[in-house]
């Protein structure tokens, strides 16, 4: 507590006076320059015109979530550089009753309008104007006004759960300003005062802890105390019939909040909150930063979790865990806390100064997350998640439209496109690279220095990596990581030659990894000036890695015997291209490897196809039949889906001895499992079932499976002992053979929100066409919340066998689904046009989705992602399916293609 309390000393003593006290009274000049000059015209970055600092606000709400609108005041105290007859702030869908600027004991009325930000398709700027300067010093904006609950489940909107009504916020990026007027920018932290009237009977819960709650007949009001500095997208407030479930006291304490009836489905994730917080702040160096934590479970939410300062919101059915929750969403809880939890320290405590550092708030929580669950689970294997997930984004970044991690954000829109994977996955390992190249030592000390140095207050990645720099004894964290940040793309590694004896050495050079058909390799020269921390190991035992810093040519020499594996336990971010004759070594010696080395050997084999340096038939020829003798998950699960990938570039005469491969790949997998007592399955084994048991399906055609899966989806439905993963499984897979009518009677019936969850994802199950139609006509019903629709489409879109009615539904639909899907939340139906995967399917999509994708804010950059996927789709069917027929055709008669 000692590093919290000296910087709220600090705090106090910046902060000044509260709204309430009165500034010393200055006099406005009538003939001011600054009354006669129009406001100034929206800035082409996306901020607010620099006329005002925001000090401190006092938001003041009546709030009855079985309305249609709020009303609210909010006195903002702002600090004035140069006198100014405007102040330009945020409102969006804000009607405005009263406006003035208090000076002193002078009350300047404001007029208002509205305006569009840079980039916004909707007015979400207001424009505060007065007859008479307002002077530089300090003065208080005062705003009464009214809104409408919010309809794409942001700013303050209303939420059902049975007979029950509940209003809850969520401000990230940029939808306080639905909620409050306000400076809406992560670099502006104040102090908030908030003040929620509500119904008798509800309760109201903010950041801030309960200091008074006043009946006034039908209404009762609460006050809670002043936040410490946060920017507006941290603040957060809710309203409803709550169930208040009480935790730990000390040191921090924490209360579990659901919906009316919920409370007792809280215990494993109170229990898992309540454990982590200790953790992190021992590795931060410093305790938790806020007086109290609610963690916040909502029925209806458009993320998994959102970070509010010392009151967390989740996704209810992702946090709610009833008896039958599998070992998958006990994992994917764990994860989700140990993320939002660790924000409360990157992103909350410190907080980025503008949108284009986001990764600093995202990739860094998600690093985080494999940190912090290593060490309370280390039975879940997160290091070997961080590599697979390192190897899964690769993809992304190797797009021509790949953004940077670190890049301008001028507008909205673009804060919105950079919440994706290379923001959090890409960002996430390229810190645990830094994190291995200084030492993990040396890397928490630095993490601890940037998070006291900037407490209660905003940074940039600069100052994280300086903060490293000066506690590594290389020195060169910046000028490794600026070159992953602030550039898109992924290096690969190309192995010219490999010698080996009693010692290895081996030659290298560096290039940018593209894959067939992309725009990156027409651009002459191209090569990635990265510096990569390029790493090989012997299998002989006892040795260690040798590295070195790669920017050109390199030679590599090592001490050991071969076979060699390069980049081990992946913790490097770059890929790895042999000699198909080396690549047929390495997978021959895979088992002389590490788990996580494993995973990248297959990875960059098959990145190696992708980019036409490794032919497609020595790859299902020679790699993939030595994962039939691996039994890691991780391993098998890159397996699985690289199987996918397969199959959607094979053609409709290839699928059956696609179909035949697949079964032959999967089939020694499934059958040790078999051999396993049911009893004696651990958790990564049931978790692989899981994965195989959908692919063996989906891929592999197997409709005795489907039979077996009837048969447990019965036993598991009613309550008899099944694991849940088989059993979750086998209710989505046996749904094929389900009536439609009653997969929806169950979902709209099911009773705890993990029961919902699982029906939904039943209910989507479905292959028939006239089933697919009727499940997506329910979908658009007002049956589905919004949280759930992409349960329902996603699914349905993604599957092979149901995507080409679900394309063309959506398509038939599209003015219906924007009507439901209002706002931002339809903006991930631009991505379906990433699945089209030949010439005409990718030339009806450019025309329809560029089209509709034009009334969609933040719609542009996963547009072009998803259009950029399909042509390389389409450059990959037609140079490595040839390759795959050849395969097939030398195939022995077991199904697989045979080994040359």
């Amino acid at each position: 507590m000692r590093v919290r309390n000296i910087v709220l000393i600090g705090w106090v003593v910046a902060c000044g006076p509260e709204v309430s006290s009165r500034p010393p009274l200055v006099t406005p000049t009538a003939s001011s320059s600054a009354a006669l000059a129009p406001p100034p015209a929206p800035r082409s970055d996306g901020r607010l015109p620099a006329l005002a600092t925001p000090v401190r606000y006092a938001v003041t709400l009546d709030v009855d979530p079985k309305a249609q609108t709020f009303a609210g005041t909010v006195e903002i105290m702002i600090d004035v550089p140069v006198e100014t007859a405007h102040v330009v702030i945020n409102a969006k869908d804000v009607t405005v009753k009263r406006a003035e600027a208090r000076v002193g004991d002078a009350a300047l009325a404001l007029h208002t309008t509205t305006r569009a930000s840079h980039g916004a398709l909707e007015p979400d700027e207001l424009v505060l104007s007065a007859d008479r300067a307002i002077p530089k010093g300090r003065s208080t904006l005062v705003i009464d006004y009214e809104a409408p609950f919010g309809r794409q489940l942001s700013g303050l909107y209303r939420a059902e759960d049975g007979s029950e009504s509940y209003a809850f916020t969520q401000f990230e990026a940029a939808d306080a300003r639905r909620a409050f007027p306000c400076f809406d920018e992560p670099g502006f932290k104040t102090p908030f005062d908030v003040t929620l009237t509500v119904p008798t009977g509800l309760l109201g819960l903010s950041n801030g802890v309960e200091t008074s709650r006043t009946p006034n007949g039908a209404k009762t009001t609460f006050k809670f105390t002043t936040t410490p500095p946060i920017p507006t997208y941290l603040v957060a407030f809710a309203v409803g019939n709550f169930d208040v479930v009480d935790g730990p006291k000390t040191p921090t304490p924490i209360r579990f909040i659901t919906t009316h009836g919920r409370g007792a489905l809280s215990a494993s994730a109170m229990r898992a909150g309540a454990d982590m917080v200790p953790l992190l702040a021992k590795y931060f160096g410093i305790a938790f930063p806020y007086e109290k934590l609610d963690l916040v479970a909502v029925p209806d939410f458009g993320a998994g979790g959102m970070e509010n300062a010392g009151f967390i919101t989740f996704r209810d059915d992702l946090v709610l865990l009833d008896e039958h929750a599998s070992a998958r969403q006990k994992r994917g809880m764990i994860g989700l806390m140990a993320h939002e939890l660790a924000h409360q320290w990157f992103g909350d405590l410190v907080t980025m100064k503008w949108w284009d550092d986001l990764w600093l708030n995202e990739g860094f929580a998600t690093w985080t997350t494999f940190k912090v669950v290593d060490t309370y689970m280390p039975a879940f294997g997160a290091k070997l998640d961080a590599a697979a997930n390192a190897s899964s984004i690769m993809d992304a970044d190797g797009l021509a439209s790949a953004r940077a991690i670190r890049q301008p954000v001028a507008s909205v829109g673009q804060a919105m496109e950079a919440f994706d994977g290379i923001t959090y996955q890409k960002g996430a390992a390229v810190l645990r690279m830094i994190e291995q190249h200084v030492g993990e030592d040396a890397f928490q000390r630095g993490v601890h220095a940037y998070l006291s140095a900037h407490a209660w207050g905003n940074a940039t990645a600069d100052d994280l990596f300086g903060a490293i720099d000066a506690q590594s004894s290389q020195h060169d964290a910046s000028t490794l990581a600026r070159a992953y940040v602030d550039r898109p793309g992924v290096p690969m590694i190309v192995v010219d030659e490999v010698n080996c004896g009693a010692a290895f050495s081996l030659k290298a050079h560096q290039e940018r990894f593209f894959p067939l058909g992309s725009t990156i390799g027409m651009s002459a020269g191209e090569v990635a000036p990265w510096t990569v921390p390029f790493c090989a190991v012997s299998a002989t035992a006892g040795s260690k890695p040798e590295c070195a810093l790669v920017t050109g040519p390199t030679s590599l020499r090592g001490k050991g015997a071969c076979p060699i594996f390069a980049n081990p336990d992946g913790v490097g971010y770059y890929r790895v291209s042999w000699s198909e004759s080396t690549t047929a070594g390495l997978a021959a010696t895979l088992g002389q490897a590490s788990p996580a080395t494993r995973v990248g050997i297959l990875a960059d084999a098959w990145a190696s196809v992708r980019a036409g340096k490794l032919d497609g038939r020595a790859f299902l020829v020679d790699v993939l039949p030595a994962i039939d003798r691996q039994t890691d998950r991780r391993v098998i699960e890159k397996l699985t889906g690289i199987l996918y990938e397969l199959g959607e570039i094979v053609d409709e005469p290839t699928w059956p001895a696609f179909s035949a491969m697949v079964r032959a790949r999967l089939a020694p997998h499934i059958a040790r499992l078999e051999r396993i007592p049911e009893a004696k399955l651990d958790e990564d084994e049931r978790l692989l079932r899981r994965t195989l048991t959908y692919a063996e399906v989906d891929l592999g055609d197997d409709t005795t499976l489907v039979t077996k899966l009837d048969a447990i989806a019965k036993s598991f439905a009613a309550g008899k002992a099944v694991d849940p993963d088989y059993g979750q499984v086998a209710v989505e897979l046996a749904a094929r053979k389900r009536d439609p009518a009653e997969l929806r009677k169950a979902a709209e019936a099911s009773g705890s929100p993990q029961a919902h969850a699982l029906a939904l994802r039943a209910a989507a199950g479905v292959i028939d066409a006239a089933a697919v139609r009727a499940q997506l006509d329910w979908m658009l019903g007002p049956s589905v919340k919004l949280q759930d629709v992409g349960r329902v489409l996603w699914p349905l879109a993604g599957r092979l066998k149901t995507r080409a009615v679900t394309l063309a539904y959506v398509h038939d639909h599209w003015d219906a689904l924007r009507g439901k899907l209002i706002g931002h939340l339809g903006r991930g139906l631009v991505g379906m046009a990433g699945f089209a995967c030949t010439p005409q399917a990718l030339t009806e999509s450019r025309a329809f989705y560029t089209q509709k994708a034009a009334t969609l804010e933040g719609a542009e950059r996963p547009l072009a992602q998803a259009l950029e996927s399909a042509s390389l789709c389409v450059a990959l069917h037609d140079a490595v399916l040839p390759q795959m027929k050849r395969a097939f055709a030398s195939s022995s008669g077991a199904g697989g293609p045979a080994r040359r």
